[in-house]
């Protein structure tokens, strides 16, 4: 539950003559109330101030607050300076401050605060006997914290403020049954606190009066009167106006005119609750009427009018509808405002409809740049593959042509050698015979003839080579990286194996015997760390 002392400014802010059962005041009691009622002076005249420190710390707090964006704060702080403006009887500034709290609260989408404007607005209309209107904001207030409650943003013992109030309006319309009601409600929510269970009780005891059970009901008063001194010394103003009340209807005047002249006392020293001023000196005047005393219940009744009429001109007969054309001008600036607000909602429109149009302007092109984008990646990719693929397939022929030249030279430097041994085994033939022919003839020119004939195959190796090393100069170079340990004899046998030169060609080309020409194939078998299950000749083709 909020704190008491929120409740207490709206509840006394309403001008109503039964308005008054919310809290209790009791005197210490004793045989000298007479004697001390005339030790009391008289009250002619009672300071009024329409502003103190409480409002102008209050309008701070709320103009800090909204300047510095804590506008539910703020909300809660002109909430409160208006339920204080109602209670020093500014209902103007009340009003607007209200309404005002309403207009924040929608702006924002908050609901918490609402409950409090709208119990200030039914203040203000039970204040100008309004009181269907005071009681539809009453029940507004009460469903939005049930809806609060209802989504865990609220304690159940909030609504002892909607039901206490509810209590009291139908109280003043004398439905005492159902102002009981709302009361045993408040006791079915209440926190706790000694305070708020002193309330409840004072506004049952109230209706006790109505009653005409007045032993009771001060019975109960005055068990209560420490609490309130304790907590709320200015709401004396009203205890003593409820207990001057209780005592004309047990018709003990002289107590009743010592409470009502001394809630004059505690209304001029607290400068709070105000609006009840003039009602206490309508209340003095019935008083000494019932008491005989004409003369001092026109002097009560000729102050309560001119307080009426100088400072509550709000309930002069001249100014009954002020409210009303509040009214009017709250609804013709909340028309301006729905205006406004539909005139913004169209510009806001718009403005997304242009937004909505340039951001599907935005999504369209980076959506065709994207393709066009993957259309160019997608060409150039097939381009730079279908180019990557001629050149492959270009260094492929390339390739193959080299190797088809390298074969047909390889073949050409072959048949070469090959003419070169059948040309020396030709002439070694032809050498022999010639020998033979010598011997037997003795012929000088035969032996001529038969020195001529020369076999150096040292020269053809030497003609072969070159021609091999021209044709197979990077199968050379390989050869002698990879395996530096050869021999040119080695290498001349690598040379004939890169030919697929048979053992007994290669014999007859390096003019040795085949025996010798396999040993050398052994050997460099053993060099190049092949074993048996490898050719040789392939080997050396790979390399």
């Amino acid at each position: 539950m909020k704190t008491i002392i929120l409740i207490i400014p709206r509840l006394i802010a309403c001008h109503l003559f039964f308005h008054l059962a919310a809290t209790v005041y009791v005197f210490s009691q004793g045989d000298n109330r007479d004697g001390h009622l005339n030790q009391l002076p008289k009250l002619d005249s009672v300071t009024f101030s329409s502003q103190d420190s409480a409002i102008v710390n209050t309008e701070k707090r709320w103009l800090d607050y909204l300047e510095s964006g804590d506008t539910i704060s703020a909300i809660n702080q002109l909430n409160q300076l208006s339920a204080l403006y109602c209670n020093r009887v500014n209902y103007d500034k009340s009003y607007d401050g209200y309404w005002k709290a309403l207009l924040l609260a929608d702006k924002i989408g908050e609901e918490s605060t609402k409950a409090d404007s709208y119990n200030g607005l039914a203040i203000l209309y039970s204040l100008y006997e309004r009181r269907d209107e005071a009681l539809k904001y009453y029940l507004l207030a009460l469903d939005v914290n049930k809806k609060l409650i209802g989504h865990n943003q609220l304690d159940s013992t909030v609504l002892m403020d909607n039901y206490f109030l509810l209590a009291i309006h139908y109280r003043y319309d004398l439905n005492v049954p159902v102002a009981r009601a709302y009361l045993d409600s408040c006791t079915m929510v209440l926190p706790g606190t000694s305070l708020d269970g002193t309330l409840v009780k004072a506004e049952y005891a109230y209706l006790q009066i109505q009653e005409e059970k007045f032993e009771s009901s001060e019975k109960t008063l005055l068990a209560a009167e420490p609490i309130i001194e304790k907590e709320v010394p200015r709401y004396l103003v009203i205890l003593y106006t409820l207990m001057g009340d209780l005592y004309k209807g047990w018709q003990k005047y002289h107590e009743s005119e010592y409470y009502y002249q001394t809630a004059l006392h505690k209304a001029d020293k607290y400068k709070r609750h105000l609006n009840y001023v003039p009602d206490i000196y309508e209340k003095l005047s019935e008083l000494y009427s019932l008491m005989n005393k004409p003369t001092l219940a026109y002097e009560n009744l000729i102050r309560a009018n001119a307080i009426n009429t100088t400072l509550y001109s709000s309930r002069s007969p001249n100014n009954r509808y002020l409210l009303e054309i509040k009214d009017d001008f709250r609804l013709e600036k909340e028309k301006q405002e729905k205006l406004a607000n539909a005139q913004r909602l169209a510009l806001l429109e718009q403005e997304e409809s242009i937004w909505l149009l340039k951001f599907t302007i935005l999504v369209v092109t980076i959506i065709f740049l994207l393709i066009t984008g993957f259309i160019i990646f997608r060409y150039w990719r097939s381009k730079h593959k279908s180019e990557r693929r001629m050149l492959e397939q270009k260094q492929k022929m390339e390739a193959q042509k080299s190797r088809e030249i390298l074969h047909m030279k390889n073949k050409e430097l072959t048949e070469s050698a090959l003419q070169l041994i059948e040309k020396d085994e030709l002439l070694s033939e032809l050498k022999d015979s010639l020998k033979t022919i010598s011997k037997n003839l003795e012929s000088k020119e035969i032996t001529k003839l038969v020195k001529k004939i020369a076999l150096d195959s040292n020269n053809n190796w030497k003609e072969f080579e070159s021609r091999f090393i021209d044709v197979n100069q990077e199968f050379y170079d390989r050869l002698k990286s990879q395996y530096p340990n050869l021999s040119q004899y080695d290498l001349k046998v690598c040379a004939l194996l890169k030919l697929n030169f048979t053992g007994k060609e290669m014999a007859r080309l390096l003019g040795i015997s085949p025996e010798s020409a396999h040993t050398s194939r052994y050997r460099l078998r053993k060099k190049l760390g092949i074993g048996r299950d490898k050719s040789l000749a392939d080997f050396i083709a790979e390399i």
